[in-house]
């Protein structure tokens, strides 16, 4: 079904009579077409309140209006080629009413993604099919394979034609590779415009991700603070100084020497690892448990992470928050932090 009941549209009577000629005249020889007269009488019968009438000074069919999408007799949408052709390039099959202004598109209908498919590639790209093969005097058989692809022989291709995707607005072209990979791969890129009738499409159409079913975003309250970058959108300027300033404080201070109690038990881990105990004594293995174990008190801040943290704790939240929302600077705040915290503050 071609035409829908639309009270408010209008076609031009020459328009439906060229469109049912478009389709049914290469069945005139088995089946009689009817005269013009006699078709335009018949659509008043075929959609209920259609008529034929003259209106500035054209002859239309008030009442009916192409569908957007054809249908079959039973109802199912019918696949439109949308294959840009110039207006003498058309099929012969064309109907010019679902043809695109001034015939860019080729306009005919199919029943399924794959005989559209081939059908741009025997019609638009004039691709030659495989002739049939004869095994053992058998009868010629066409090859098989699962391959859709496998019937057209892309080596036979003309190689002085231009080739490239024309489907509607897509200007995919060829690669650098040979004509019949090239013309493989065109193949292959038009079956992305097409619909997906395979044996799993509607497994796939279940799983794909239905942006209506989607909670509605809240948008966030986040304010980003910029501060100055150069023509490349890094850092530059005052601040990125004063990150590397920070930056080379706290490496400076780690590598500052340790107090004097950090050094007396430093010596003393020295001389206990020169010095194992002796009277057959075994020395406290980890993670055996030992009842008259001592818990050891903590050892004492060296003094390079006493003054990192004198120096950086109170500017650590303002460091953080920088970091967070200054998406030019958050590299450099962020060796500025892992700089403390490997000095112990």
């Amino acid at each position: 079904m071609c035409f829908e009941i639309d009270p408010e549209s209008e076609m031009t009577q020459i328009h439906l009579w060229q469109s049912y000629q478009a389709t049914f005249q290469k069945y005139a020889g088995t089946h009689g077409n009817l005269i013009a007269g006699e078709f335009i009488k018949n659509v008043s019968n075929t959609f209920t309140g259609a008529s034929a009438q003259v209106a500035h000074s054209k002859y239309v069919i008030k009442g009916i209006r192409p569908r957007k999408i054809a249908h079959d007799t039973e109802g199912k949408d019918l696949v439109k080629c949308r294959w840009r052709t110039n207006p003498a390039d058309a099929v012969q099959e064309q109907n010019a009413v679902f043809a695109n202004e001034n015939g860019k598109e080729c306009g005919e209908f199919f029943s399924n993604g794959p005989k559209l498919w081939e059908h741009i590639l025997s019609s638009h790209m004039n691709i030659p099919k495989k002739a049939p093969v004869t095994l053992n005097g058998d009868t010629a058989q066409l090859p098989q394979s699962t391959s859709k692809s496998a019937a057209f022989d892309f080596a036979a291709a003309d190689p002085s034609s231009s080739y490239s995707c024309k489907w509607s607005s897509c200007s995919r072209q060829v690669s650098d590779h040979s004509l019949s990979v090239n013309l493989a791969l065109l193949a292959r890129h038009i079956n992305t415009h097409l619909p997906d009738t395979g044996a799993l499409a509607e497994q796939r159409r279940q799983n794909e991700h239905n942006s209506n079913d989607v909670e509605e975003v809240i948008p966030s309250n986040r304010v980003w603070h910029r501060t100055m970058a150069d023509e490349r959108n890094e850092a530059a300027g005052l601040p990125l100084g004063s990150a590397l300033v920070l930056r080379n404080i706290a490496r400076g201070v780690r590598k500052m020497a340790p107090s004097a109690n950090g050094a007396a038990a430093t010596a003393a881990a020295v001389e206990e690892k020169a010095h194992p105990a002796d009277d057959g004594e075994q020395p406290h293995r980890d993670g055996e448990d030992d009842e008259f174990a001592v818990a050891i008190p903590e050892a004492p801040l060296s003094a390079s992470a006493e003054l990192m943290k004198k120096i950086f704790d109170p500017i650590r939240d303002k460091l953080f928050f920088a970091m967070a929302h200054n998406p030019t600077l958050k590299d450099h705040l962020t060796a500025v932090i892992c700089a403390i915290a490997a000095g112990g503050g």
